[in-house]
């Protein structure tokens, strides 16, 4: 079944990482469809000095521009990976509110299945302004798996997929299951953090059918039960030790009290800030 993944861009080299790795990811590349999206802000026309008509500087046309050379490159290279071009779309498009809203924006109303964005060096992308385009994502609420991406580092595979019980998290193992159906060198080990044995066995259970039911090989899942109380602590360590592509979890701002759900706002804050060689997938 086709995936399709909007993926952002931006004349930063760092906009490259989630491309770089979306083409160490995907060794079957035969069913990804991909949309390529470039927001730019419309210059203010400064009009020369006792003129009405005659305009003075409009840079719009340098931000198209370099809108259209960040996109021809951001395609050369996924072509270099082995995608199919007929595969790759372009999009170019005047920013409507901020960066963050429009990325928002067009991942709900453009039915993707994932939105992808790269991650520079030790910090998040920059706007021209002091907050960072993810962490402006982080603040809202996303009904879209969004892959926050670093430089993938050579010899990691694989999906560390967090479970809670939360309905969230098992979103993220359909959505895990999904689009790693027909990848064969990618294996998922479904974690949770929970000392109650049976309890803990019963939600690795539940997750694992969510891959299951997408045919996502049964020998290419592993389970893994962590008893320390620090949730954020322990997956940072199995990620390192695991040296896995992703670590993917679900994330909700408000969980009631009966709920043991380990990923409230403070985990997934954590593993945003913190976790290192691996890219970091989350759903609401």
């Amino acid at each position: 079944m086709e995936k399709h993944l909007l993926v952002t861009v931006s004349e930063q080299k760092s906009a490259l990482y989630g491309i770089k790795f979306l083409g160490k990811l995907f060794s079957n590349k035969e069913d990804i469809k991909l949309t390529l999206l470039y927001t730019y802000s419309k210059s203010p026309v400064v009009w020369e000095r006792g003129s009405k008509e005659k305009p003075f500087t409009n840079q719009t046309h340098q931000y198209e521009d370099k809108g259209k050379k960040a996109l021809e490159d951001a395609s050369k290279a996924l072509c270099d990976f082995g995608f199919k071009e007929k595969m790759i779309t372009t999009r170019l498009d005047i920013r409507k509110s901020s960066k963050a809203g429009d990325i928002l924006h067009e991942g709900a109303v453009g039915h993707y299945d994932a939105v992808v964005l790269g991650k520079r060096g030790v910090g998040w992308i920059e706007e021209a302004f002091e907050e960072s385009v993810t962490k402006s994502l982080m603040k809202e609420t996303f009904r879209f798996p969004i892959w926050l991406c670093k430089l993938p580092e050579s010899g990691r595979k694989g999906v560390l997929l967090c479970i809670d019980g939360s309905e969230a998290s098992y979103r993220m193992a359909d959505h895990v299951g999904f689009v790693l159906a027909g990848q064969s060198d990618q294996n998922v080990t479904l974690m949770t953090v929970n000392p109650d044995k049976n309890e803990a066995e019963g939600m690795l259970a539940e997750a694992k059918q969510h891959l299951l039911k997408h045919k996502f090989p049964e020998e290419m899942i592993k389970s893994l039960v962590s008893k320390e109380k620090n949730a954020a602590k322990s997956i940072l360590k199995e990620a390192k030790k695991g040296k896995y592509a992703a670590v993917a979890v679900g994330r909700r701002e408000r969980e009631p009290k009966l709920f043991k759900n380990m990923f409230l706002g403070s985990v997934s804050s954590v593993l945003f800030e913190d976790l290192a060689g691996a890219s970091l997938w989350i759903c609401h």
